[in-house]
């Protein structure tokens, strides 16, 4: 069994201080366009970083907005800071080409300032950036640069994070024992400098490798070790991670029970912090651990109380995603009302000088404001419905994810579990086969049958449910066996039309279209009473044409959709996350026929 590997530390390399998002915000959106241009440029930087982790957009425009000024002003420090933020705002937004381009800024200033910290900061912060892109080559020539650079100036704590950095680098590319090197250069130094926080991190990460390679012993001791300095420190949160990094690494070793105290205790600690996302997956780690020790009944109850706690988090997270769109809306129309209030100050003044310039200036500066509030609030209403689009999307994806997931974990079970049971069963009763008396062979050689029937079944279910053919050999293969399976079970004619060359179908995007056409084949056999049902596939270098028709009894349609449902909200979803087009053909009596078109994949 596998079991996901958990780092639970984040290592910040840019700011040692910053404006604190306790800080009234809005205090500072109503004195920075009062503000003389030398202070309103680092004004802007600070709202740039209040930003950061709750509003990213807004980070990344305050933060050019400040570069712009700084430009414009020719102040070299401050056009750092600003290319810094805006980077720094085009991680969290998923965009790592811009943000290289802006660090790339921020360094070169820092070594036209000749601030050997800034150059370190930039380094290691670009090294990250092209980590994060997997360009693993151009990402240690950065960081062996900054571990250069922070030996040669004696920046220790600087060199501390490079080599955590650069360990963290040599893990994702395997190099496990050369990560534990890095991670131990860097343990020395923070020890050395008393820096708890990432002596902490550097020794969480080195129980994660040496977990990874099967040194449970050395990982236990580097947990424990970090779970002793969390609790001196009072530390609730990482504590948590500690111990839950202790139960992964006893999982493995498969001592649940010790796992199992490490879990509960961690979720004392979560629930009384309170952390509902970690409490929702220890519960569900507890519940697996539960059944791994044959708990059956308390495992599904723990894992019952994590599925309601996942409903609910997922609710809360709409709540908070559309809070955040309304606390930026309310943003922009208080610089609006800034700008406002600056428009009738200069009304007033010119007033004092000619009445008619004032009116006319006066009818033109409202004009601007009115045409751009109308514009902001078209661009903002585009904004609101993509982000719900995107929403929908994110959130239909991780319920056929989950579904999958949970399709998969049904079909292993009953294949595992209660086939082997069933087979195991039959065995026993054969066995037993002799000692039945003549009077009760019949009933007895009855049973048997229904027992291989019963077996029967449950695989043709974990078939159906996770197809193993789709897995191991491809989409192609997985129609034909399902083809098979139809005609062997329903006594139907099943016609498959398969494209002579291989299928160019991307591996992660074949479940959809199987789980497509098995909608639809199901939908034939169970609702239209057919005799015939047919699948065809059609690619060029366009892309693909799935049709799949039956000449059963048909339906009604009602613009351009059946009347009823027969599983069309799935397969809609599925080949919208495809980038496809579904077009539907049926009258009374006359069959139907369903066309996919998918000009290319996506999602």
């Amino acid at each position: 069994m596998r079991f996901t590997l958990i780092i639970l530390m984040a290592f910040c390399l840019f700011v040692e201080r910053g404006f604190s998002q306790n800080h009234d915000i809005d205090s500072m959106l109503r004195i920075v366009e009062a503000q003389p241009d030398t202070e309103r440029v680092q004004t802007l930087g600070w709202i740039s970083h209040a930003y950061l982790f709750t509003q990213t957009d807004s980070a990344r425009h305050y933060g050019n907005r400040q570069y712009e000024l700084a430009v414009a002003l020719g102040d070299s420090a401050m056009q750092l800071a600003g290319a810094a933020h805006e980077s720094s705002a085009y991680k969290y937004l998923g965009d790592y080409k811009t943000a290289i381009e802006k660090q790339a800024i921020a360094l070169e200033l820092g070594r036209l300032l000749k601030s050997e910290r800034t150059v370190s900061i930039a380094l290691n912060a670009m090294g990250n950036l092209y980590k994060r892109l997997k360009d693993f080559d151009t990402a240690e020539s950065f960081y062996l640069k900054a571990i250069e650079q922070n030996i040669r100036t004696k920046q220790d704590r600087y060199l501390g994070n490079s080599y955590l950095n650069y360990g963290t680098m040599l893990d994702d590319m395997k190099q496990f024992d050369k990560a534990l090197e890095y991670y131990e250069k860097a343990k020395f130094i923070y020890d050395t400098l008393n820096y708890t926080r990432n002596y902490f991190v550097a020794i969480g990460n080195m129980g994660a490798t040496q977990m990874t390679i099967g040194q449970y012993a050395k990982a236990e001791v580097n947990f424990q070790e970090g779970l002793a300095m969390a609790k001196s420190h009072g530390d609730k949160v990482r504590s948590l991670d500690a111990l839950i990094n202790l139960g992964i690494n006893d999982e493995y070793q498969l001592m649940y029970r010790k796992a199992l105290a490490h879990y509960e205790e961690a979720l004392t600690i979560a629930e009384s912090i309170p952390n509902m996302k970690r409490v929702e997956f220890l519960k569900r780690y507890i519940g697996r651990v539960l059944g791994l020790m044959e708990d059956y009944k308390g495992g599904y109850k723990v894992l019952e109380e994590a599925y309601e706690l996942t409903d609910s988090l997922y609710d809360s997270e709409k709540m908070e995603a559309l809070t955040r769109f309304q606390t930026e809306f309310k943003t922009k129309e208080k610089d609006l009302e800034i700008a406002n209030l600056r428009a009738e100050t200069a009304e007033q003044e010119l007033k004092n000088a000619q009445l008619y310039n004032s009116l006319l200036i006066v009818g033109a500066a409202l004009l601007i404001l009115l045409l751009a509030f109308i514009i902001y609030r078209l661009r903002a209403q585009r904004r609101f419905q993509r982000a719900r689009q995107e929403a929908q999307t994110t959130q239909f994806r991780a319920v056929l994810e989950a579904e999958e997931k949970e399709r998969n974990r049904i079909a292993h079970e009953l294949h595992d579990s209660l086939g082997q049971l069933l087979s195991t069963t039959k065995l026993h009763l054969s066995a037993v086969g002799n000692s039945v008396p003549p009077a009760q062979q019949r009933a007895f050689q009855d049973a048997v049958g229904l027992l291989d029937d019963s077996v029967s079944e449950v695989r043709q279910i974990s078939h159906n449910l996770a197809p193993p053919a789709l897995t191991r050999n491809g989409l192609a293969v997985a129609l034909k066996d399902m083809a098979r399976m139809i005609r062997k079970s329903a006594h139907l004619s099943f016609a498959l039309q398969l494209p002579s060359e291989p299928l160019s179908v991307p591996k992660e995007q074949q479940i959809h279209l199987y789980r497509i056409i098995q909608e639809l084949v199901n939908n034939s056999i169970k609702h239209a009473a057919c005799s015939e049902i047919g699948v065809a596939i059609q690619q060029s270098i366009e892309g693909m044409d799935i049709r799949v028709w039956d000449d059963g009894g048909g339906f009604e349609m009602s613009n351009g959709t059946p009347s009823t449902g027969l599983g069309l909200t799935s397969i809609m979803g599925r080949v919208s996350l495809l980038g496809g087009s579904v077009t539907m053909k049926s009258d009374l009596g006359k069959g139907t026929e369903t066309l996919i078109n998918l000009m290319h994949f996506q999602g």
